[in-house]
């Protein structure tokens, strides 16, 4: 006999389709198990014809890496994919109009490499990142396609303000039907 679920209870397939745009946001789908992309939250920051480039922003780089000194005074210190691991990247994060919401600023984006010194104005809250996530052009377009990837368009200044911690679940859970029943997915689903 066949199981059939309610009409009520969302059946998951993959995400809806959404073309990307430079200051969006790509979600892993659970679709997506190998590290360092499984449950990454990337910032896009460019996307076109060429390729795409991005940063993860919910991967903190480990303890012991040898960030240069420049980087101490990042409010966060991240890994930001695996192209050009040896590279560093700032992400200033722009202040935000007079009435905005926390998490609307628009973003600016610095690259540094590490061998630069300091940011000039450190009264800028930035982002330390080490690499960068890439994509050859048509490669991302496939894998949105495939069901790897949810697309939020608008959610980028959220994400910055969040935790690394608990990033991805919280972005899910802003992703509507059926993708935020992800967020509730234990880290090892196959233990439960």
């Amino acid at each position: 006999m066949i199981s059939v679920p309610p009409p009520d209870v969302p059946v998951i397939t993959r995400p809806p389709v959404v073309e990307p745009h430079a200051g969006g946001l790509l979600i892993a789908t659970p679709s997506v198990s190998e590290d360092p992309w499984r449950r990454c939250v990337i910032a896009l920051l460019e996307h076109g014809a060429q390729g795409s480039f991005g940063l993860i922003l919910n991967k903190p780089l480990d303890p012991g890496f040898p960030a240069p000194d420049w980087a101490q005074g990042a409010l966060r210190r991240l890994y930001g994919g695996p192209v050009e691991p040896d590279r560093g990247l700032a992400l200033r994060i722009a202040e935000s109009p007079a009435g905005a919401e926390p998490g609307d600023q628009p973003v600016t984006v610095e690259v540094l490499d590490m061998s630069e010194p300091a940011l000039a104005d450190s009264s800028v809250p930035w982002l330390f990142f080490a690499g960068q996530a890439g994509w050859m052009a048509g490669q991302l377009a496939a894998e949105i396609a495939r069901g790897d990837w949810i697309v939020m368009p608008d959610r980028l200044g959220q994400a910055l303000v969040s935790e690394p911690e608990g990033m991805w679940r919280l972005m899910l859970r802003g992703a509507g039907q059926p993708m935020r029943i992800w967020a509730t997915m234990p880290e090892e689903p196959f233990r439960n």
